[in-house]
């Protein structure tokens, strides 16, 4: 058996301006993933977790918290474009201390047998 070094995603080098990754698909940000998002990243700001704070706002519900998406275009049932906004985020350069995996490699190879 031979373990493989899976994709560890792009480092600044890999990059280049105008890149743009498009995703195949559609996915509808739910409440419940704004809570969590909210919660790991210990956003204290109510109006993404508090339904009575999102419903006295000028938007009238909770909101998504920002960070939760990379550059979002967002289309209506009709195809047209109702939002858009960029944002910022950090990477590490190849060979960076801190972009080395902290996953733990284990001592003995995998056994394939159940005993």
């Amino acid at each position: 058996m031979v373990v493989r070094q899976g994709w560890q995603g792009r480092f600044y080098e890999d990059f280049e301006a105008g890149d743009v990754y498009q995703h195949p698909l559609g996915r509808t940000i739910t409440e419940t993933d704004n809570t969590w998002f909210t919660l790991l990243t210990m956003n204290t700001n109510q109006a993404h977790f508090n339904a009575q704070v999102g419903a006295s706002s000028e938007f009238g519900r909770m909101l998504v918290a920002s960070p939760l998406t990379i550059r979002t275009r967002t289309l209506n049932q009709d195809a047209v474009e109702v939002l858009t906004f960029k944002r910022t985020f950090y990477v590490h350069r190849r060979g960076a201390e801190r972009a080395a995996s902290l996953f733990p490699v284990a001592a003995a190879p995998l056994s394939l047998d159940n005993g």
